[in-house]
């Protein structure tokens, strides 16, 4: 039996047979039971969350062996074994670790309040930082996040410390992580989690590329019982339209000279007036099943979820004249939800699996793995009646046009572990994942091609008012094969070693949307159909988003062998080395070293660090991914967009191939326990050098009409006029600090805890003076290879300081939760209503989260909170950065420009 210090039952504790591959999962009673186990010594390890992990040594005799297992509590959380950060199967907690690690538990991640698992992480660790961009194309749906302000492709996910595979998205909008890719985390269900472990730290030597700025390793929910979890919510929030007279005029722009570049306007009180607005929308919903199940010897557990959210927005009122001259329809054109800024609505499903199961003494089989499918629908700029992107036959009063966002994510991992020989512990596992992203295009036009039915194209050619843009794919496989143990030495403590294998396939693929999302039918259609512009081009391509056009297939492997050695040459004293050396197929061979150590100053005060060397390869979609728009210079078809680096049109523009991304990371911290308080301080540099980004679109150099950029590029014999392509480019340098408190109490019948955390850090770029235009292009085009906006989007658009304080009490039967956020300042630029380069800095914001839970019997319990109590928003932009007033709130302030979200849940949980 598994029991608490009172002796009471504890339910769904871990008890595993070190060194076996043998365990299993106490019931309802407490109990457990292993077998078949051979006469002899073993070492028996019991955890569970929220208590001290457990090792004791056990003899087992001819016949049954009872062995009660007894756990102390552990009131601050940092006891629990961690699995990311060491390869060498030395046992790690929170506190005696080299390296700075936070878990966060299922209890933390249920009670953010959130339904999406990106949002969750950013609330509970200061150095995650999410922004919430709107309007950004695929980036609507799958939101960049970055630790430690470095890309979001810098950070490396596990599940069930496997790689997962990265989204097939290429982040190419102006938004933080502008040219990444990365993991789309909320494909990961967070009711299908057990616990979340992030190592803030470099790990490329362990783990390979894209460890530059840490691990965030996903531990997939055991059980052996059923639950249920139903969560529902809504944003009940007001704001303010418009802007007072004097508000958001910086750099001396008036009223006056806002209304005379812009105007005129249906309505100018938005430059001076303003109107409360109350708002409810964005309601959520999502719905969880989980069921145990004991087969055989081994432990199941299968859980399915579905998620809907609504769409928020957070527009001002559309004040642009819509129609051509003094139309009547001014007076009923619906100003106030003509876009959509906000979150996206989405409906989403997701299956996920994760067992473990023993063949033998020597053999557990192990499986997890699960499927997520998103349908989601965003909303692009609004096309006013009187814009020539209009087609005024099919949407006389103007459209939006709305992405459908179609995305499917799947993967499976399977392996053996266990015993080999007298001395070797083994893992060999195989991990198959992908990620579609199909781009379908609603309420759209391809206004080259006239209105519906009115003109016949070739080749099938239709006007459509949905189009099928085409799909991004990518799909990775990698093979593990681990083997670690134990080897005594003539020191106080054994020697730790791990040795292993990785062979990784990945294929990127883009399937070409249809023909009509991408023809140009100007000749045939003659062009705008009406207006005063009749006659002349028309856009080309489907309005918001034309679709892909090459068909894309690229693929390569990756080879590598790594190392790593941890023992304690005292009992105060932990040294860690590890190694790793990767052959690419495309970008050859990288060898990278990790040394990490942990000395003991006092039974309650230690040292630690750690240095290394790290790499990231740049990913398949940044090196093949091809959107291309084509133009009309003259008579002649010219293409723009973003080439692939590899194409003649980017060489032509002066790409050069890839080369990973490397990096130097170094830490230094103090860590101080006690029974009720513990206190982390950690700080730390990454320098690294030659970090991919996406360029600058290349313009040309007008003289006398003739565009010296097109023309070059037509000597070339290539139908190109400007275009963008994937660069090393940047040289970075992040510091930073994190601090890290905890204290709890006993209070009555319950216990009161608080955890206060921060974040400083600060990315600067060290070769701004070596980012120029390519010297090919420099005599036909001015455009440098990455501008200042860009610039300041790497160093001030992550906060610089922020900080997490929660409170938490939990009694018998009823628990509540203070959490205060505090999200730090941004600065972001763009160019302004006058075409000046503008900067504004959006001051920190505090969010205020509540919740209050009660248990009404022992497996059932309710929940109602909120996030954002205060209903708190991000300052308003300037006036000049606002389109017009219409888009009030930036997105990229952490903080994001909802407002009060409220909820309830309820979970039922009966153990088996």
């Amino acid at each position: 039996k598994v029991k608490d210090a009172s002796g009471f039952p504890v339910i769904g504790a871990t008890v595993e047979v070190l060194k076996t591959g043998l365990g299993t999962v106490s019931d309802d009673n407490g109990n457990y039971s292993i077998s078949p186990i051979v006469p002899g010594l073993y070492e028996v390890r019991c955890y569970y969350l929220g208590y001290i992990t457990t090792t004791k040594s056990v003899e087992v005799q001819n016949g049954n062996t009872v062995f009660d297992i007894s756990l102390e509590e552990d009131i601050l959380g940092l006891h629990e074994i961690v699995i990311v950060g060491t390869r060498g199967g030395a046992e790690r907690t929170v506190i005696n670790s080299p390296v700075p690690v936070d878990i966060i538990g299922s209890r933390e991640l249920k009670s953010s309040g959130y339904t999406q698992t990106i949002q969750t992480i950013q609330n509970l660790v200061p150095s995650y930082n999410v922004t919430k961009p709107s309007i950004v194309d695929g980036s609507d749906h799958f939101r960049p996040a970055t630790l430690r302000g470095l890309g979001p492709d810098q950070v490396l996910i596990l599940i069930n410390g496997k790689r997962r595979h990265t989204s097939a998205l290429v982040h190419t909008n102006g938004t933080v992580g502008r040219g990444s890719t990365g993991v789309d985390l909320n494909a990961i269900p967070a009711s299908a989690i057990e616990r979340i472990e992030v190592l803030r730290d470099g790990a490329s030597a362990q783990y390979g590329s894209d460890a530059i700025a840490g691990v965030i390793n996903i531990i997939l929910k055991k059980d052996s019982g059923f639950d249920f979890e139903l969560n529902a919510g809504t944003q009940l929030t007001a704001f303010e339209k418009g802007y007072h007279p004097e508000e958001g005029l910086l750099d001396g722009i008036t009223n006056a000279a806002l209304m005379d570049n812009n105007g005129p306007f249906y309505s100018s009180d938005f430059l001076t007036k303003t109107k409360k607005v109350s708002i409810t929308d964005g309601q959520k919903l999502s719905l969880h099943l989980g069921k145990g199940f004991n087969i055989g010897k081994g432990n199941y557990y299968l859980s399915g979820q579905y998620r809907r959210q609504g769409r928020t927005n957070r527009q001002g009122d559309d004040v642009r004249i819509n129609y051509f001259g003094s139309s009547p329809a001014e007076n009923t054109f619906d100003r106030t939800d003509n876009f959509r800024y906000g979150d996206s609505q989405f409906n989403d499903f997701s299956l996920f699996l994760n067992g473990e199961n023993p063949l033998n003494a020597n053999t557990n089989l192990y499986v997890f793995g699960g499927t997520n499918y998103r349908d989601g629908l965003s909303g692009c700029f609004f096309r006013r009646a009187n814009d020539d992107r209009t087609v005024r036959s099919i949407y006389p009063n103007g459209f939006l046009p709305l992405i459908n966002a179609k995305i499917t994510d799947l993967s499976l991992g399977a392996g053996l572990k266990g015993q080999l020989g007298k001395n070797w512990k083994y893992d060999l596992s195989e991990v198959v994942g992908g990620n579609s992203f199909h781009l379908n295009m609603k309420n759209t036009a391809n206004t080259s091609l006239g209105g519906l039915n009115q003109y016949t194209f070739p080749e099938g050619v239709k006007q459509k008012t949905e189009m099928d843009d085409g799909t991004l794919h990518f799909t990775q496989a990698t093979t593990n094969f681990d083997l670690t143990r134990t080897i005594p030495t003539s020191m106080i403590n054994p020697l730790h070693l791990a040795v292993g294998a990785e062979i990784r396939f990945e294929n990127y693929k883009i399937t070409p949307g249809e023909l009509s999302s991408y023809y140009d039918g100007n000749k045939i259609s003659k062009g705008v159909q009406d207006g005063p512009d009749k006659g002349n081009d028309a856009a080309v391509g489907c309005q918001c988003f034309p679709g892909w056009q090459n068909n894309v297939n690229k693929g390569r492997s990756s080879v590598a062998l790594y190392s790593e050695i941890e023992t304690k040459p005292t009992n105060a004293w932990t040294t860690s080395l590890a190694g790793r050396v990767e052959n690419y197929s495309d970008f050859g061979f990288t060898a990278n070293g990790k040394f990490a150590t942990r000395f003991e100053l006092s039974p309650v005060v230690a040292l630690r660090g750690a240095i290394s060397s790290g790499f990231r390869a740049p990913s398949l979609g940044q090196a093949n991914y091809s959107a291309i728009q084509t133009l009309t210079l003259g008579t002649t078809l010219i293409e723009s967009g973003f080439f692939p680096v590899s194409s003649a049109p980017a060489k032509a523009l002066g790409a050069t191939d890839l080369r990973p991304e490397k990096s130097l990371n170094l830490s230094g911290g103090i860590t101080f326990n006690v029974k009720s308080f513990a206190l982390t301080l950690d700080a730390y540099q990454i320098n690294i050098r030659d970090r991919v980004i996406l360029s600058e679109q290349f313009q040309g150099i007008v003289e006398n009409g003739v565009d010296l950029l097109a023309k070059y590029l037509v000597s070339q014999g290539l139908s190109a006029a400007e275009g963008a392509y994937f660069t090393n480019g940047l040289n970075t340098r992040t510091r930073g600090l994190d601090i890290i408190s905890r204290y709890a109490f006993d209070a009555g019948k319950g216990r009161i805890r608080f955890i206060l955390s921060g974040n400083f850090n600060s990315t600067k770029i060290t070769n701004k003076d070596k980012v120029t235009t390519p010297e090919k292009l420099k005599q036909y085009s001015e455009t440098p290879l990455l501008g200042e906006l860009e610039f300041n989007r790497f160093e001030n658009t992550t906060p610089k300081v922020s900080f997490n304080f929660s409170t938490t009490y939990d009694a018998n039967k009823f628990n509540a939760l203070l959490r205060l956020i505090r999200y730090g300042s941004v600065k972001t630029g763009d160019y302004n209503d006058f075409g000046n380069i503008v900067y504004q800095t959006y001051r920190a914001k505090i969010s205020t989260d509540v919740e209050l839970g009660y248990k009404i019997t022992p497996e059932f319990a309710v929940y109602l909170g909120s996030n954002n109590l205060l209903d708190v928003y991000p300052d308003k932009s300037r006036k000049d950065l606002s389109f017009d007033g219409i888009f009030q709130y930036d997105g990229t302030s952490p903080i994001g420009f909802n407002g009060r979200y409220v909820y309830a849940r309820m979970t039922y949980n009966l153990k088996k």
